[in-house]
């Protein structure tokens, strides 16, 4: 039997990220002088459509039940592919006025605990269908999980799955740089720089260059 492989993996991921109020800031603030990524339960995330699929037979009941029962215990974190994507810094940094965070994917996975996996997201116009399979509740919800709408497609997303909470990794080596919205407040820009050049992590700030950003 053919087997699925994955040869290419990002070098970095980024993760955008709001700073909509001083609680917001310090918690931002803390992930990264802390070395930990925050994974929420699916049922946070902002799209409604997350979680659904078909099932291939109407005698797998207990299978469904498993798969929501288990979706609703695991972590999940959101990573783009890329720094410069508009529709993130406006939907996801607070409209250009919050932070891209960038990690050393293949650094970070070493430092991630083994029970962290990381799946690129599948953006299709129909829901996954999960047919007869030996395969255990948890993996099965992830790879619903994996799928979102393919009007989401624009986020290039890569997903982090762990347990609920705080997951941390080693070192802020993780961390190549965090980038700052062109519309950041001036406060929130002396404050970036001073508290993330006392953790020795580097600091770009993004600028509008017409309809496209750049660092």
């Amino acid at each position: 039997m053919a087997s699925v492989q994955v040869f290419a993996i990002p070098n970095t991921l980024y993760r955008y990220r709001s700073l909509t109020s001083p609680k917001t800031f310090e918690r931002e603030m803390e992930t990264l002088d802390k070395s930990y990524i925050f994974c929420g339960v699916y049922s946070n995330l902002n799209d409604p459509m997350e979680g659904f699929f078909n099932l291939a037979s109407k005698a797998q009941v207990l299978v469904e039940q498993a798969i929501k029962g288990i979706s609703d215990k695991i972590g999940v974190g959101s990573f783009c592919e890329a720094y410069d994507n508009e529709l993130m810094w406006a939907h996801y940094a607070d409209q250009f006025r919050g932070i891209c965070i960038a990690y050393d994917f293949r650094r970070l996975i070493s430092e991630l605990p083994d029970d962290v996996y990381f799946a690129r997201m599948h953006y299709a116009e129909r829901f996954p269908v999960i047919g007869e399979s030996r395969r255990e509740p948890d993996i099965l919800a992830m790879r619903v999980l994996s799928y979102k709408n393919y009007r989401w497609a624009y986020e290039r997303e890569w997903r982090m799955f762990g347990p609920k909470g705080p997951i941390a990794y080693k070192t802020r080596k993780s961390i190549r740089c965090v980038y700052l919205g062109p519309r950041i407040t001036d406060e929130n820009r002396r404050a970036l720089e001073a508290r993330l050049g006392a953790m020795s992590i580097p600091v770009k700030a993004m600028t509008l260059d017409g309809y496209s950003i750049k660092s």
